[in-house]
């Protein structure tokens, strides 16, 4: 097989089936691992054990409450104090922080893990 081949291969037709359908697969550009876990109470779609996907965050935040969508699964977040033990880097992803919430509709207190570059998304500033 040519060298020539191979690249081409790689890269499909504009507008083919088979390009659109790459497309449709790509992330979001805003889109950043999280994981969330729930501490107390319940949230559809979650659970007590850290589950990790790929996420966003509404850039729109009204009245405090940030609407995060994690995987199939839309969160609307309270973000508590954050103390500086929250923002040491933890077992479950050594290169995230824990960020804790509250779940808006069913009150129940939950913690979001990510990366110090996504803390500003959740309107906590970045430790120095």
């Amino acid at each position: 097989m040519s060298r020539l081949w191979r690249m081409n291969a790689m890269r499909p037709n504009t507008g083919s089936v088979l390009q659109r359908w790459l497309a449709g697969r790509a992330p979001h550009p805003d889109a950043f691992d999280c994981g969330v876990r729930v501490i107390t109470g319940s949230v559809p779609g979650e659970r007590s054990r850290w589950t990790f996907r790929t996420s966003a965050v509404d850039p729109f935040v009204q009245d405090g409450i940030i609407t995060l969508r994690h995987g199939q699964t839309q969160l609307r977040l309270v973000i508590d104090d954050v103390t500086p033990d929250d923002l040491a880097p933890h077992a479950a992803r050594p290169a995230h922080v824990i960020v804790p919430a509250t779940e808006h509709d069913t009150q129940a207190r939950v913690q979001v893990s990510v990366g110090l570059g996504e803390l500003n998304r959740f309107g906590v500033e970045t430790p120095l």
